[in-house]
């Protein structure tokens, strides 16, 4: 077939015209008007929404349970309002262990919290006599620091189950291990005769169960340059984890539908992930079941884990994800330091991939009072910082969503296995060889 000039011209025009009715109708992500739509309180509405569910199902919304269950079909029925982003749900099998706990002394028992962990602790009874004595509050009694101006010489020492500072090569469950023995070792060159950190009375058999994952994706976007953006949903057994980790899960819920009357240029994935207070099951799970070319397709991976309300930080990522929260906080009056890199939250299983990581992250030991409490509740929520890490992630996410695949250096994910399945690099437990150790572009986190 033959096209005359004025034809081939005609065409570029018809398809310019075409081109900018779409842009008309579908915008690309725009910064000012995804922070406009970030507010207060859609945040909050739905953290409270999450409370209300935690108070409907015992009190919590831990993996395999009601409250977990509900949350989940609370934000799909949310995601499945949408007819320009695709949802679905992943299923995978995790294993919980069930303890009661109890505190005997002189033949009275106490109540006190156990490890809330998808691990076998032990069992077994032994008999300490001497002076119960309350050792120093939550982290601090992991070193020999924490016991100045404390007498425990000779007596026993009590103190709670917090978690205790971690490092990059920190494994989920060898946290938890690191708990008693940090403890052992502090109040050991304290003197005291025993510790108490927890006191198994009773194991039940583990359960093993189906627990999900929750994603959603836009239509839209280029495929081979996704951004993933993802927050855990479940929380720990003892109480319903509106900050651990409501907040991050509140936050993808708002970006969602912010998110909706834009094209993205680059694609864009949110992943509310199950069973992370368990050992990072779901996202694990899902970075070790992706194909060659699935993982490949990722520009980069932003977390959120606890942005409220204690703190601002930024886990690792290359240069450009940090300097973009920095920027943006910076110049809205927060001022920023940088802390350490931990491993222990879901963008862990991404920097085994070999991804770009980045986000935000805040409030856990040390720095939440309600840190893995029953009193992470509504009331442990300010609204008026959840806004503006809400508006600093709105405006990253713009930034990356149109530019991302310009200012983020792809990579290959690192491994496969016979049948092209990617086999992720652990970056947490046993220090991974020199050949396969990871380290990420940046070993920082961004906070107030």
């Amino acid at each position: 077939m033959k096209f005359s000039k004025a034809t081939i011209i005609a065409g570029s025009i018809a398809g310019a015209n075409a081109a900018a009715l779409r842009t008309s109708i579908c915008p690309s992500v725009d910064s000012k008007g995804m922070q406009r739509f970030v507010t207060e309180n859609k945040l909050m509405q739905d953290l409270k929404d999450l409370q209300t569910i935690a108070n409907w199902n015992g009190g919590d919304r831990a993996f395999n349970s009601p409250g977990y269950t509900a949350s989940v079909n609370y934000i799909k029925s949310q995601l499945d309002t949408s007819k320009t982003w695709k949802s679905w749900t992943q299923d995978f099998e995790s294993l919980h262990y069930e303890v009661k706990t109890t505190f005997v002394v002189e033949g009275k028992s106490y109540s006190v919290a156990s490890f809330q962990r998808s691990i076998y602790i032990g069992e077994g009874d032994f008999t300490v006599e001497g002076q119960v004595v309350e050792g120093p509050p939550g982290p601090s009694s992991c070193t020999p620091e924490g016991y100045n101006g404390f007498d425990v010489k000779d007596k026993i020492v009590f103190v709670d189950g917090s978690d205790c500072p971690g490092g990059l090569w920190q494994n989920p469950w060898v946290a938890y291990g690191e708990v008693v023995s940090a403890r052992l070792r502090a109040t050991h060159s304290a003197g005291a005769k025993a510790v108490i950190v927890h006191l198994i009375e009773k194991y039940q058999q583990g359960i093993s169960g189906p627990t999900q994952n929750l994603l959603t994706e836009s239509i839209s976007g280029d495929p081979s340059n996704v951004i993933m953006i993802g927050a855990h949903l479940d929380s720990v057994r003892r109480g319903p984890g509106i900050n651990d980790n409501g907040s991050g899960s509140s936050l993808l819920i708002t970006l969602f539908h912010a998110l909706q009357k834009y094209c993205p240029k680059n694609r864009i994935r949110l992943a509310w992930w199950g069973a992370e207070e368990s050992g990072l099951i779901g996202s694990n799970h899902y970075t070790s079941n992706l194909s060659k070319e699935e993982a490949d397709d990722i520009l980069l991976y932003l977390n959120f884990d606890m942005i409220d309300p204690y703190s601002l930080t930024s886990p690792p990522g290359p240069d450009v994800i940090e300097k973009l929260f920095i920027d943006y906080l910076v110049a809205n009056g927060v001022p920023v330091v940088k802390e350490s890199l931990v491993a222990n939250t879901d963008h862990a299983g991404f920097v085994g991939l070999n991804k770009a990581v980045g986000g935000l992250h805040s409030g856990s030991m040390g720095v939440d009072s309600c840190y893995h409490r029953k009193c992470d509740d509504y009331s442990n929520i300010n609204g008026t910082h959840m806004e503006i890490m809400g508006k600093a992630t709105a405006h990253v996410v713009s930034v990356l969503s149109n530019e991302g695949a310009k200012l983020i250096p792809k990579t290959p994910a690192r491994k496969v296995d016979a049948n092209g399945r990617v086999v992720p690099v652990k970056v947490w437990g046993k220090k991974p060889s020199p050949e396969d150790e990871v380290r990420p572009t940046v070993g920082d986190m961004v906070g107030v």
